[in-house]
């Protein structure tokens, strides 16, 4: 396609088709290229720095510098989508990458591959250049001068342009007025085409949506379709990781939520069920929600479906690119990949996708729609299409959303009973009733050994209903494979005991209080209901047991601070982290003064309020926290006081992003340094202390390419926009 004609002159076709001078044509690049042709610092740029070619078949890349903006394997990806997309020779696509400065050398060469373009018959040219298709009736569009000059027709992006991993096109524009691509042609209006090329199906279903649901969340247009993301989030930059989901020309991709300050913060189900309900039904019928951040969006989706009745998809993480970070190299197609809450990718889910069901009796939701194998070594023989894998005759594995379950073989297990976490690859081990013996630890081993090495680091058990000799063999399991181990910890004394630093025993598990038969039935129906997803259903049942456990033991006994440790488990699994660190607090405290600072399970259960705390959402709610959480860490400031100067940077940074004052829960003053805080004497109680509700939330790698801004016309610059103007190409 291109020749290599550096010597031979430029022309241009007047109205009766013969070769002319490029005389106004080339004063216009003159001008263009004297005004571009300096870099940051002002110095003028090398004329004769030669322009770098690279060609994929129908498309060129033309290079200022080797370090310019798009880079060669970008460029090959477009290519590869732009053939399948638009097969045949019709539409020649030209990208302009600069680094900082445009040499008269750069002009000249695209005029030359013009001419070229032209003889050889092509009847559109897509010209990828920030700007290029930007103009006044004064001040004519590029595209526009080359559609005159050269009698071809020109794509071109008004705003800026962004190659999207995975090969596709978008114009970013924070303009209301903007019509990302448009077609120019000779002596015609310009007529815009929407911000993606090619064109999806649902393109011009989303372009007409209003920017903001009726409760105020935002929606951004984004490649891959639509972003909702709370009032209060920022909006986001050509660098986020929205911008880096590809497109699905087939599926319309609707993220929802945002890392970063405020992007966490709820958007309610009603917002999603309004934009279903606003597209037309073959878009409706081909649409995903994906999670914009590091938070589970399956409660929002489910509640979607309920409430329309439909059928809904549902990613575990939002999709990126083979070769993007997190996702290898040979990987077909998008996969989801769950992310930080700054939006860094963590570990890909086993299960990608699940159908959210309108809610029905004997029917479990989600449903299973598509997964990944789990782990490496010898073929499964197919089992895991079903996602359940045998582990030997008697256990087996299980699939899950938030990670994978170990269990008998023949166990059902639903694929939502505990949420995603983007740090933690969840391995359950829950086996009620029945004794773990040598046969389960050789075939959680294997499990262990075989397990995806991309998701060892983030591989936590989670040990639920286990006697001490059983919870001493997985610890040193957990060990010896380098996997973290958590369950909701347990008092080391009997139901009926006070809690002191002279009691003795073994420790309890987290989800019997403290191992009485009393209370095994009632408990067990918690866990099954927190199995199955049914997180009211549990922290009802818990409640209740606790109420139960104070009118028989009272509030400082181990039984009762066992079961609201459970309350507060069941509470971070139904993110509701900030009722969860109130009765975390309670008993950490209750264990302070009773147990003394360096007790094993005081310390971890300030840990757990600590770490709840750091999950708020709600950063003024987490302020009004804060001060409570360092007064306990203040107590049990952790080797070195590591734990009290990071609760305290924390607070310090909440504090800088809502500066205004919190009001302040009511703690236990610090006691003299080294010693536990007293607690006045307690009136007599007919009923459990109630830790204080919070009240409700106040409402609310591989990158995208940036094609560098160029003027959009010889003698004015597109208009400046905010994030673009002055910035290297990444």
């Amino acid at each position: 396609m291109v020749e290599n004609s550096s010597d031979r002159s430029v022309h241009q076709r007047d109205g009766s088709g013969k070769r002319q001078p490029l005389a106004r044509w080339g004063t216009a690049l003159s001008r263009w290229a004297e005004r571009d042709g300096k870099d940051q610092t002002g110095a003028a740029a090398d004329p004769g720095r030669p322009v770098l070619v690279d060609e994929y078949g129908g498309l060129v890349l033309l290079r200022s510098t080797p370090t310019a903006s798009p880079s060669p394997s970008d460029a090959a990806a477009l290519a590869r989508v732009l053939a399948v997309a638009e097969p045949g020779d019709e539409v020649a696509t030209v990208v302009v990458g600069v680094d900082g400065s445009v040499t008269p050398t750069l002009w000249t060469r695209l005029a030359e591959l013009l001419d070229t373009l032209q003889r050889k018959g092509a009847a559109t040219v897509r010209l990828v250049l920030s700007g290029a298709g930007a103009g006044t009736p004064e001040h004519p569009a590029l595209a526009q001068r080359i559609a005159d000059a050269w009698d071809i027709r020109v794509l071109a992006p008004e705003g800026a342009a962004l190659v999207v991993p995975g090969g596709t096109l978008f114009v970013v524009d924070g303009t209301e007025s903007s019509t990302g691509w448009q077609l120019f042609q000779r002596g015609a209006e310009p007529l815009p085409l929407g911000q993606r090329s090619p064109a999806p199906f649902w393109q011009t279903a989303v372009a007409g949506l209003p920017s903001h649901t009726a409760s105020g969340s935002v929606i951004e247009q984004i490649p891959a379709g639509l972003l909702v993301r709370p009032p209060r989030s920022a909006a986001p930059r050509p660098e986020d990781l929205c911008y880096l989901v590809p497109v699905d020309p087939d599926q319309l991709t609707v993220l929802v939520g945002a890392p970063g300050p405020g992007g966490d913060a709820d958007v309610p189900a009603d917002d999603l069920a309004d934009l279903l309900t606003a597209l037309p039904t073959a878009v409706r019928t081909q649409l995903r929600f994906a999670p914009g951040n590091h938070r589970d969006l399956l409660p929002a989706v489910q509640k979607v479906a309920d409430s329309l009745g439909i059928e809904v998809e549902l990613l575990t993480g939002p999709p990126r690119a083979p070769g993007s970070a997190g996702i290898p190299e040979g990987v077909r197609g998008a996969r989801p990949v769950l992310v930080d809450t700054e939006g860094s990718p963590t570990w890909r889910p086993f299960v990608e996708a699940v159908v959210c069901h309108p809610a029905a009796p004997g029917r479990t939701s989600p449903r299973l729609l598509r997964r990944r194998a789990p782990l490496v070594g010898p073929d499964t023989g197919g089992a895991e299409e079903q996602g359940v894998i045998p582990l030997s005759d008697t256990w087996q594995v299980t699939l899950t959303r938030a990670g994978l379950a170990i269990g008998p073989a023949g166990q059902a297990r639903p694929l939502a009973g505990r949420l995603v976490a983007a740090d933690q690859m969840a391995i359950e081990i829950n086996v009620p009733g029945k004794p773990l013996d040598e046969s389960f630890y050789l075939a959680l081993s294997q499990l262990l050994m075989d397990v995806d090495p991309d998701v060892q680091p983030f591989v936590t058990l989670h040990v639920l209903s286990r006697s001490a000799a059983e919870d001493r063999r997985l610890r040193r399991l957990a060990i010896r494979h380098e996997v973290r181990m958590m369950w909701p910890p347990g008092p080391e004394t009997p139901p009926g005991k006070a809690a002191g630093p002279e009691s003795t025993g073994t420790r309890a598990s987290g989800t019997r209080a403290a191992g009485s038969a009393e209370f095994r039935e009632p408990i067990n129906r918690i866990v099954a209901a927190s199995n199955d997803g049914r997180y009211d259903d549990a922290s009802s049942l818990a409640l209740t047991l606790e109420q139960q456990v104070f009118s028989r033991h009272g509030e400082a006994s181990a039984a009762f601070l066992e079961v609201r440790q459970i309350r507060a488990h069941i509470a971070r699994l139904a993110s509701q982290e900030s009722l969860a660190t109130v009765l975390y607090l309670d008993v950490a405290l209750k264990m302070l003064a009773a147990r003394g600072p360096e007790d094993p399970e005081t310390e971890q259960a300030a840990s757990n309020a600590d770490a709840c705390w750091r999950a708020v959402r709600d950063d003024a709610e987490a302020l009004r926290i804060g001060p409570s959480i360092i007064s306990l860490r203040g107590n049990v400031p952790g080797a070195g006081g590591h734990h009290l100067r990071a609760a305290e940077n924390y607070l310090a940074r909440l504090k800088a992003r809502l500066p205004a004052p919190a009001s302040e829960l009511p703690s236990e003053p610090k006691g003299p340094k080294g010693q536990a805080p007293r607690s006045a004497p307690a009136a007599e109680r007919s009923r459990p202390p109630a830790a204080p509700v919070p009240p409700a939330a106040v409402p609310p790698a591989s990158k995208a390419t940036r094609i560098p801004i160029t003027p959009a016309t010889p003698t004015r610059a597109p208009a400046p926009r905010p994030g673009f103007v002055n910035e290297q190409p990444w």
